[in-house]
């Protein structure tokens, strides 16, 4: 009986595809016996020669006069019937591992599907013939490999071989025109019947003509051209599996003031078959686009494939008489910022929105009034709470409570606000600024306005409010917009409130002021997530005392602090920061010029950043030190020149 053989060696069959690089191509394995003496080796498939599991292999029991000739056995079964030796599975196979003289026939003795591929080497098999039971087969070919394409019983095989004769090295030969299949084109060598060498294949670079348009349940039909072979045939084009849309998000806001344009922020539409949402999010136009009036009460949006068929939807929005003001437009603002670049500022409805307000913040709004009047007030805006980051991008937003954030007073009163004023956290299903910049309305009370001025103050808490960030920054919530209902009622834009007299702070013995808190002109803050969440985790970013710094000065650009002295007295001033790159000093000399109360002194310090081969190390930037008198001290760092680039982490003063 046979063993059952259970050889991993070369599982497989050999490849498909040869890929040469011209047209014709020398292989020295395609040879023609000229003259010499034919040796027929014969492998008898019995019992002395069974390959074992722990051999693998087995010896020609018939040997050439000069060469061994190994054959391995792979993918083996168990015998089926008396006197049969091998049992294949299919693509199972034996190949010659040993080049010796060319072979010239084979002749096998089976039951099932044989082929043999043959070449010049066991990875470059390109001719194949199938063999025939008990018939001759003339071959060309120095190594081989014989395959079962189906399972077979192999029971004997001769090998002929031409030994020690003369021979001719033929080239590849390939056709000029393609062959081609529906999905793939390629050029065949026609040098030899029974060469498979191809080169160029390649799938096919379909164009489609529309024959018929798929509807819904009901296939429809195209011709595909190759532009390289010109293959062609008519494909089915799947039937459409909806029949509407739908809804899959609603937009941010439902509610708007008269002369506003509904926002898309938000919206969210997919395919619906017979109302039931399917698939990813579509692109979609909308109408209105314009100004909003009384008479709209819906907004209808459209979807339209690419065979021309339109799907429509609509969405209920409300609109009243009232102003809507872009809180950057608030007659005065203190203790926060206007946004007014990067990616949330460009969806914000006038390009630009509020944040970062501190404690005794405020933003006020003065209201004319044609006569008394109730009115509703609304804040438009969005959670920047960020509670989950991807690769640096905001990702999860969490809820913001209003009442936890900002009080308001309108003339003097003190206006409650609910604990269901809420900007509310999203989960963005890609994760991008325009998400984030989901600006909603929130309702936070009825107010009431008399007849002239009305003043509308909102003064800022000291937000509760942490991002998720490495440096558990403070958040602060975008305020686009604020809204009120009711006829009648104007923003006076010509009331303008003097601002307060800026509260100083007051030089102590060692003042260190972060370079990003300082007042900044034609420089770029960067490094903490809610500063720029493309430095956020960086190298650059963790080696500085707030995780913050400053970057990409711009001549005529300058960096400022303003404070209070108490007596006359000396100061020294420390920029400290760091070159860019490794291995680099930098004269600050070079970069700025020093202003003391609007003076230019000398700087009389060694103010350089040092070279080191550790980037972004911080150093000291000594500029030198100076008598100052008690009153206001302004400090100013011109930039005078961007030829070398630094990093400015913060400025210390100290008094002497």
């Amino acid at each position: 009986m046979v063993s059952k053989k259970t050889s991993a060696l070369l599982i497989g069959i050999l490849p498909a595809v040869m890929v040469v690089a011209s047209l014709t191509h020398n292989h020295s394995f395609l040879k023609t016996v000229a003259s010499g003496e034919i040796y027929t080796r014969n492998l008898i498939l019995n019992d002395t020669n069974t390959p074992t599991i722990s051999e693998g292999n087995a010896i020609l029991n018939t040997r050439a006069h000069n060469a061994d000739i190994t054959v391995i056995y792979n993918n083996v079964k168990d015998t089926i019937s008396d006197g049969a030796h091998i049992d294949l599975n299919k693509n199972g196979y034996f190949y010659k591992t040993a080049a010796s003289n060319e072979l010239t026939s084979v002749n096998a003795t089976f039951i099932g599907s044989l082929a043999i591929y043959t070449g010049g080497s066991l990875d470059d098999l390109t001719f194949k013939y199938n063999l025939i039971s008990g018939e001759n087969t003339s071959i060309i070919g120095n190594y081989f490999k014989v395959v079962a394409e189906e399972e077979t019983v192999v029971n004997s095989v001769t090998f002929g071989y031409g030994c020690l004769t003369p021979i001719t090295i033929s080239p590849h030969v390939y056709a000029e025109q393609y062959s081609h299949d529906e999905t793939h084109h390629w050029k065949e060598c026609v040098a030899h019947a029974n060469c498979i060498s191809k080169i160029e294949y390649e799938a096919h670079d379909h164009s489609a003509e529309l024959i018929t348009k798929p509807e819904y349940q009901i296939p429809g039909s195209e011709r595909l051209t190759c532009s390289i072979c010109s293959e062609t045939h008519v494909s089915e084009i799947p039937a459409l599996t909806y029949n509407g849309i739908g809804v899959y998000n609603p937009a941010a806001r439902s509610e708007y003031i008269v002369g506003e344009s509904f926002s898309a922020n938000g919206l969210a539409i997919r395919k619906a078959e017979n109302g039931v949402l399917q698939g990813e999010n579509v692109e979609f136009t909308y109408t209105p686009t314009g100004a909003l009036t009384l008479d709209d009460h819906e907004i209808l949006v459209k979807y339209t494939n690419e065979y021309g068929d339109e799907y429509t939807t609509t969405i209920d929005i409300s609109v009243s008489n009232g102003v809507s003001i872009e809180t950057e437009d608030a007659n005065t603002i203190t203790g926060g910022e206007i946004a007014t670049t990067g990616m949330v500022a460009g969806y914000a409805s006038g390009k630009a929105m509020t944040r970062n307000f501190g404690e005794g913040g405020t933003m006020k709004f003065f209201i004319t009034a044609n006569e008394n009047v109730t009115s509703n007030i609304y804040i438009v805006g969005a959670s920047a709470c960020v509670s989950q980051y991807v690769n640096g991008v905001p990702f999860v937003t969490e809820d913001m409570q209003l009442n936890k954030l900002l009080t308001l007073q309108v003339n003097g009163e003190e206006i409650a606000i609910s604990d269901d004023a809420v900007f509310e956290g999203k989960r963005f299903e890609t994760a991008d600024y325009k998400n984030l910049a989901n600006w909603t309305n929130v309702y936070l009370n009825k107010i009431n306005l008399v007849k002239g001025d009305n003043e509308i103050l909102f003064t800022f808490k000291a937000s509760p409010y942490v991002n998720a960030d490495e440096g558990k920054t403070t958040a602060s919530p975008f305020y686009d917009k604020m809204m009120l209902t009711g006829e009648g009622i104007s923003h006076n834009t010509e009331y303008i409130e003097a601002p307060d007299e800026p509260v100083l702070p007051e030089l102590t013995a060692t003042t260190k002021i972060e370079a990003e808190n300082m007042e900044i002109s034609g420089a770029t803050k960067a490094g903490n997530q809610s500063l720029h969440p493309g430095y956020a985790n960086s190298g650059v970013a963790s080696n500085y005392s707030n995780q913050a710094f400053v970057k990409n000065f711009n001549a005529g650009g300058y960096l400022k602090y303003t404070c209070k002295v108490s007596t006359d007295t000396s100061i020294s001033l420390n920029l400290a920061g760091s070159p860019t790159s490794t291995n680099t000093a930098v004269d600050l000399k070079n970069i700025f010029k020093l202003f003391i109360n609007g003076e230019e002194v000398s700087i009389n310090g060694d103010a350089t950043y040092v070279a080191s081969s550790t980037t972004w190390l911080v150093r000291d930037g000594d500029f030198g030190t100076y008598d100052v008198t008690a009153g206001t001290l302004e400090i100013e760092f011109k930039v005078i020149s961007t030829t070398e680039s630094i990093f400015v982490d913060y400025l210390d003063i100290s008094i002497l």
